[in-house]
């Protein structure tokens, strides 16, 4: 829903307001660009943490994941985890909101307002975070100049690799466009679109079938949070995706508002992927969770 011109200054006052009155944490979140060449350059595996996972760790539900109290402890744990080989990614609005549309602005400042301290207890300053909205390198910008340099980057993430893509029934990333077509292979395993940390052991055990050298590319809400660092634990490169293709969708369409995309998922405009046949996809996947 759009904002009111009164509502947006409202909150962008009360916001003021609120930083004014307490001390905020010094956090050091990286740019979009520099958490993908940092990824890139470590190899890194990648647990991202945004609104919908703050939300289930302080109790609640989110659109296709219900509360777990497993879930929520969980993604306490890999929150608060140091490990060489993996990022914890965090929302960079949490210290910088330049170059995003008044709408989104007014989104997290309204969500900073009643989340803040949550964020404060859980991150470190003397820590470096990648940025979690990497993933969302088109839509929420105002200045959109970028995108372009900020997609590339993010598919030489996979270039020449083989990549084992684990995600949601009709997520279909990749599928009827261009974002793995530089990577030496695909393969998928099939989860289920919603709840999917109900079947999380059974997740977790396909995917350390697969020979080390995969890159695990995975999209399923905040169980990909949890998936990414247990997978890291285990010496496999695993990198939290949600919402890629669908951006990427959204760009190569330059597309000014979020719209359903034929075929696929898409949780913010309420529309689920229906069936589709394609040969090549079929014959992509190798294990269904169900």
């Amino acid at each position: 829903m759009k904002d009111s011109i009164i509502v947006r200054y409202l909150i962008a006052f009360l916001f003021f307001i609120r930083n004014l009155c307490r001390r905020r944490k010094h956090l050091r979140v990286l740019s979009s660009v520099n958490t993908v060449r940092l990824i890139k350059e470590k190899k890194l595996s990648v647990s991202r943490f945004g609104d919908g996972e703050l939300k289930i760790m302080r109790g609640g539900s989110i659109g296709f994941q219900c509360y777990d109290v497993n879930l929520s402890c969980r993604l306490r744990e890999v929150i608060q985890e140091h490990r060489d080989n993996l990022l914890i990614c965090v929302p960079r609005f949490l210290t910088n909101m330049d170059n995003i549309s008044n709408e989104v602005k007014t989104f997290w400042k309204y969500s900073l307002l009643r989340n803040q301290n949550a964020w404060d207890y859980y991150l470190e300053e003397s820590r470096i975070y990648g940025d979690t909205q990497f993933t969302r390198f088109y839509m929420d910008l105002k200045d959109k100049s970028s995108s372009a340099n900020i997609i590339e980057e993010i598919k030489s993430l996979w270039r020449n690799r083989n990549v084992v893509i684990v995600e949601g029934e009709e997520s279909r990333l990749g599928v009827g466009n261009d974002l793995f077509n530089d990577s030496s292979s695909v393969k998928r395993i099939i989860c289920p679109a919603e709840n999917a940390f109900c079947y999380y052991e059974r997740i977790l055990c396909e995917t350390k079938k697969m020979e080390k050298d995969n890159l695990f590319i995975i999209a399923l809400g905040p169980t990909a949070t949890v998936l990414a660092y247990d997978l890291s634990r285990e010496g496999f490169q695993a990198i939290d995706m949600g919402h890629i293709d669908i951006e990427y969708e959204w760009f190569l369409r330059q597309s000014s508002s979020k719209i359903a995309i034929t075929g696929k998922y898409v949780n913010e405009c309420h529309t689920r992927g229906g069936s589709i046949y394609s040969a090549v996809y079929q014959s992509q996947i190798i294990a269904v969770i169900d």
